[in-house]
């Protein structure tokens, strides 16, 4: 029997690490540095920056593993439940796309180009407003391009809510189950249709069938751990110490040159999501006044990853504006206050307007 519904405070600062990840990949990016002065920890970030994007699938069995926290012992309607996501999530969102095209717009203005080149035009800044920015009919990144996984998740949140019936009576056995049969099938249907002559696939929307079974796999991957840290709650110590093996070996083999043979016995991408997540749900055990006190940090990941892209396109806009040098960026004090202004940016946006609209929408579906 399941214990009453805890709160997870260590997931809570795993997923504003994995935020983090994403915003220096993108920083590292926009800003075209290589390296960070002074800091061998942040310089090995960035060499192996493409490994960055993985942690949006980490995000997804993170998610995984706090609606099963959340849902699995409650009964919640199609309506309480599409509210619920909606005052999470679509504020911030909104907020964020419109200013993402207001400085767009004042770049075109400027310079005769946006920034990045991404599309900033109605027919994306529609498929945007439906938060349906990835779901493969679009021609390409376009306004506050990070949101791409969020868009992604939201199909998954449904269709956790339609089998959590499932989910409640076989547990581990239908998410493991579920995820796996999915993630194998989902991509060969499309791949059945494309051996009709009039039927082909852009590779965008291609991009959206891998992203969409990648999110199912992961997800329920994370409402497979969920359960697996419930049963075993009392092997708590034992299974702290097999998730901090399990993300030394997977480092260890993401790190040598040639993986590929031991890649196919152990995928050591999987591994590592699987055991941060097993980890941090652990950490919670013996750490949990430490996540407590810093709950309110933890909890600005949303904000800091829908943020962290117009604030970059605004610092764009003023490099090119005054001609500065764009190699300031990889000064490490730069860094830090452009990591301590977003974070203070977004826990004010927590703080003072996602929070209190949240609970206005909840307020309103309650009359």
């Amino acid at each position: 029997m399941f214990e009453n519904k805890k709160y997870y405070y260590g997931i809570d600062f795993l997923r504003w690490f994995a935020a983090f990840m994403i915003v220096l990949y993108h920083y590292s990016l926009h800003f075209k540095i290589n390296e960070i002065d002074y800091s061998n920890f942040l310089n090995y970030l960035i060499i192996n920056r493409e490994f960055a994007p993985n942690f949006v699938w980490l995000f997804w069995g993170i998610s995984g593993f706090i609606f099963t926290n959340v849902y699995i012992n409650k009964d919640v309607t199609f309506k309480k439940f599409f509210i619920s996501r909606f005052a999470r999530l679509y504020p911030l969102h909104l907020i964020t796309l419109i200013l993402v095209a207001i400085l767009q717009f004042q770049s075109f203005k400027n310079f005769g180009h946006t920034q990045e080149n991404y599309i900033n035009d109605i027919y994306h800044f529609v498929l945007h407003l439906f938060f349906a920015s990835e779901w493969g009919f679009q021609k390409g990144w376009s306004y506050n391009t990070p949101v791409w996984s969020v868009s992604i998740e939201i199909p998954v949140y449904f269709f956790f809510l339609i089998s959590l019936v499932y989910l409640k009576k076989l547990k581990i056995i239908f998410s493991i189950l579920f995820s796996v049969t999915f993630y194998l099938i989902f991509p060969e249907i499309f791949k059945f249709f494309e051996t009709f002559k009039n039927i082909s696939f852009t590779s965008w929307q291609k991009l959206a069938i891998f992203h969409f079974s990648t999110c199912i796999f992961y997800f329920f991957l994370g409402s497979s751990i969920y359960f697996l840290c419930s049963k075993f709650i009392k092997y708590k110590s034992i299974i702290f110490y097999f998730a901090l093996i399990l993300i030394l070996i997977s480092v260890y083999l993401l790190n040598i040159e040639d993986n590929m043979n031991y890649t196919k016995l152990f995928p050591s991408t999987f591994c590592l999501i699987l055991s941060l997540i097993l980890l941090f749900a652990n950490l919670n055990n013996f750490f949990d006044n430490f996540f407590k006190k810093i709950y309110l940090i933890s909890n600005t990941s949303y904000s800091i990853y829908l943020i962290h892209f117009p604030l970059q396109i605004l610092l764009l806009d003023i490099v090119k504006k005054y001609s500065l040098n764009m190699n300031i960026f990889s000064n490490l004090t730069y860094f830090f206050i452009f990591i301590i202004i977003l974070q203070f940016i977004s826990y004010l946006s927590l703080i003072f307007v996602e929070t209190p609209i949240r609970k206005y929408i909840n307020k309103l579906n309650r009359i």
